[in-house]
């Protein structure tokens, strides 16, 4: 069965105006949380065969290895900059100049150097 074309016009307009008497009609959805990182500072470093991508910002680090992203936190160093994984203290960058050392749930990597193509 087809209805008139003013019926349909009709029930229309009746189904918009019960969706924008919905409690939020109109409101956006809360936008993504800002990434902290994406004003960070950026260095590439080969240990050994792995390539990291380490992002520092206000105490953090992201580092990116192996496929993996990996959040650290500053932490105590007897010298250079130590970051540790929250929850996994076998996890640790310690960064110092151009070079850095890289720890993976308690697998070490050979010595870090910055790579080239920063």
């Amino acid at each position: 069965m087809r209805l008139p074309v003013a019926a349909a016009a009709a029930l229309a307009g009746f189904a918009l105006a019960a969706c924008s008497e919905r409690e939020g009609a109109g409101e956006l959805p809360p936008s993504a949380p800002v990434n902290p990182f994406a004003d960070a500072e950026t260095q590439n470093f080969q240990c050994g065969d792995l390539e990291v991508t380490a992002h520092f910002i206000e105490g953090r680090a992201r580092l990116i290895a192996d496929s993996q992203t990996i959040d650290l936190v500053q932490v105590q160093a007897e010298s250079g900059t130590r970051y540790e994984a929250a929850g996994d203290p076998r996890t640790v960058f310690v960064h110092e100049g151009d070079e850095a050392r890289f720890t993976l749930s308690g697998e070490d990597y050979p010595a870090c150097e910055t790579a080239s193509g920063e």
